[in-house]
């Protein structure tokens, strides 16, 4: 396995041979990039639709899930490129996914395929008197997604025959939650048991998989945000990427469209190779030397590391190193030196920050944080 050091001294990022494994990720000595000043200037609360969310209290949720003890939510992952259904039950005080009643549906086209697995869930929580609980990827009003611009036909089903409104669908809903502002709430749980995060601390919870989203705990107050959507300056658009936003008519490039790894590294990558490849087929290349793979994941570490300062930058956070715990979360980490790359990044131009990873404390931290709010907010 290779290993990664990291001299503060100098800024390299530095990977080396070991007894298991060969240096195949990058050269030896990587210098840090300073980040782009002009990229930083269009961060503001309102290119990141930047949005209180309510409150949360980690210890009144605990409490919310001891009171439950026994019963069962079923929750919806809707994502960049898949829809997950998990059914969980709290089992002594704690979330367990039941997996023998999980499944997953992968986009199709548009995301015409959707819609009937939705309405199949549909009648499983009405036949079983579950109530529902929704992560959607992407900016909500109330209810109701604002824009699917990677499933507009599922969007246009939902508007015609649901009015463009989740709890039309759904009669049991309890919430629906933004993906980030879901998962969140996992990640702050595990930060407090572990002491990462101080009391009255902050969080940023950063998601790389389909797009690029993140939310923040302060205190006890969540904030929303789409920090993918914001304006990609040209000087850093390296592949030429051309697809646009899309979300809310957005017509330029935006950060996602090169950070993510669906909609920006998948997409880049069969842009230059005409192959179309999975995330992982593309992190094995990487992994296999891959000049560029390689070179689509070091864009996308600086530029995800650009939008975690910036919305540091919004809200005066980090003014001192341990001070916010970034959580991680999504496949794009998964690949191998990635996170590490991007935690340097920040802490170049922040300090060190506390970090922690959602794979290692949920199978599904977003279904799960929307299944905790369904609990807490019910009880509040």
């Amino acid at each position: 396995m290779t290993k990664l050091e990291f001299s503060t001294s100098v800024g390299f990022l530095r990977y080396r041979e070991t007894p298991s494994g060969r240096d195949y990720l990058t050269p030896l000595e990587l210098e840090i990039q300073k980040i782009d000043i002009e990229q930083m200037r269009l961060f503001t609360p309102e290119s990141v639709l930047q949005q209180g969310m309510g409150t949360f209290d980690t210890d009144k949720a605990l409490e919310a899930l001891k009171r439950n003890e026994g019963k069962k939510i079923l929750t919806i992952d809707m994502g960049g490129d898949k829809v997950t259904k998990i059914i969980w039950q709290v089992v002594d005080g704690k979330l367990v996914a039941l997996d023998d009643q999980t499944e997953t549906v992968k986009k199709e086209d548009k995301g015409a395929n959707y819609m009937p697995f939705f309405e199949k869930v549909a009648e499983e929580a009405k036949r079983d008197n579950l109530g529902v609980a929704i992560s959607f990827a992407g900016p909500l009003k109330g209810t109701s997604p604002i824009g699917i611009p990677n499933a507009v036909d599922f969007k246009a089903a939902l508007e015609t025959k649901y009015n463009g409104d989740f709890a039309n669908l759904f009669p049991s809903l309890k919430v629906v939650n933004n993906d980030a502002q879901a998962g969140i709430k996992t990640a702050a749980i595990e930060a407090r048991r572990s002491g990462k995060m101080k009391e009255g601390g902050s969080l940023e919870f950063v998601i790389n998989g389909g797009g690029f989203g993140l939310a923040m705990i302060i205190g006890d107050k969540i904030i929303a945000t789409e920090v993918g959507h914001v304006r990609l300056v040209e000087s850093l658009n390296k592949h030429r990427q051309e697809t646009p936003c899309g979300l809310l008519g957005r017509n330029y490039v935006c950060i996602e469209r090169v950070a993510s790894s669906g909609a920006g590294v998948e997409s880049l990558w069969k842009k230059i190779t005409g192959q179309h490849s999975s995330g992982k087929e593309i992190s094995q290349k990487y992994q296999q030397g891959n000049q560029i793979a390689r070179g689509l994941y070091e864009n996308s570490a600086f530029l995800l590391a650009h939008g975690i300062i910036g919305i540091a930058n919004i809200n005066d956070l980090m003014q001192n190193s341990n001070e916010t715990v970034i959580a991680y979360h999504g496949g794009g980490f998964r690949v191998p030196g990635l996170m590490d790359r991007v935690t340097q990044i920040v802490a170049q131009e922040k300090g060190t920050q506390p970090t922690l990873f959602t794979d290692d404390i949920s199978p599904n931290a977003c279904a799960e944080g929307v299944a905790i709010a369904a609990f807490y907010e019910n009880a509040a």
